[in-house]
């Protein structure tokens, strides 16, 4: 158990316990709260860590997924780039029975709509977050971010000769990425980028009287594990594959979603909500 408070050094040694000053986590990774924190660490990493920053707008891969498209339902098309810059985001994920694809007989379809119902549950939520996160980007650095990679979708799944072509440029797709966002959940969570932990892993209250007789309020809950591309974990199989660790090795920003909260990883820093 871990004890997060959000009250500096609630701490009495007559009763032999020594609690540490935590953040309360959101508990929902799609909550203002954690979008907030998101931000936050976005904004400190590109005010302080010019080694992060992807500069000025890279040439996209050769096929991004348009998540601002105004003349279809969905809102979102596959798009052919021929080279053109501009700011995007990747997707590293672990493929499900549900994963959606490009194939040779739906490619020129996808061009036209990427119906809202043929995207996976993560893709979904891959791009609410992202057209979010793109709103706060333009009002903040006065660029949008309205392209998003994601392998299954940008590549062509029964091509093999597409597959050598796109396999060959990982480096510059993901390391030319403004921000991946990372599916990282274990086996017994739902198959969706979003996670509510509120109801599995939750804060509880305790009151603590200290020496003096005053009375301190605690929050307590298990304790977040934090497994990483460096140390995997059993319960979290998407660690284990290499393409995968390529994905995380390869991109300077990490957003992790995660089954109990966010955390971020770039070449500057290593955060998480807790």
């Amino acid at each position: 158990l871990e004890l997060p408070s959000p009250w500096r050094q609630p701490w009495f040694p007559d009763r032999g316990l020594t609690v540490f000053e935590r953040p309360v986590p959101s508990g929902n990774t799609e909550s203002d709260e954690a979008f907030q924190k998101a931000t936050n660490w976005f904004r400190e990493c590109q005010a302080t860590h010019a080694h992060c920053s992807v500069g000025e707008a890279p040439e996209m891969p050769d096929r991004v997924l348009d998540i601002a498209a105004e003349d279809n339902a969905s809102g979102v098309r596959l798009v052919h780039t021929h080279g053109r810059k501009a700011r995007y985001a990747c997707l590293s994920h672990r493929w499900g029975t549900d994963t959606s694809k490009a194939l040779k007989q739906n490619i020129n379809s996808l061009c036209d709509e990427v119906s809202w119902d043929y995207l996976s549950p993560t893709y979904q939520d891959s791009i609410t977050f992202l057209r979010k996160f793109s709103n706060w980007h333009q009002q903040e650095y006065g660029e949008e971010i309205r392209y998003i990679w994601i392998d299954s979708l940008c590549i062509i799944q029964d091509s093999k000769s597409d597959w050598k072509k796109h396999s060959l440029k990982m480096s510059d797709i993901y390391s030319n990425s403004s921000l991946t966002l990372v599916e990282s959940h274990g086996l017994h969570t739902e198959k969706r980028l979003f996670q509510d932990s509120t109801s599995r892993n939750p804060s509880k209250h305790v009151t603590v009287r200290d020496a003096q007789g005053k009375d301190h309020e605690l929050h307590y809950r298990h304790t977040i594990c934090h497994p990483t591309f460096m140390v995997a974990d059993d319960n979290v199989p998407v660690w284990k594959r290499a393409w995968v660790f390529q994905e995380r090795l390869l991109s300077h920003r990490l957003l992790v979603f995660g089954a109990d909260e966010l955390s971020w990883q770039c070449t500057g820093h290593h955060k998480c909500e807790c």
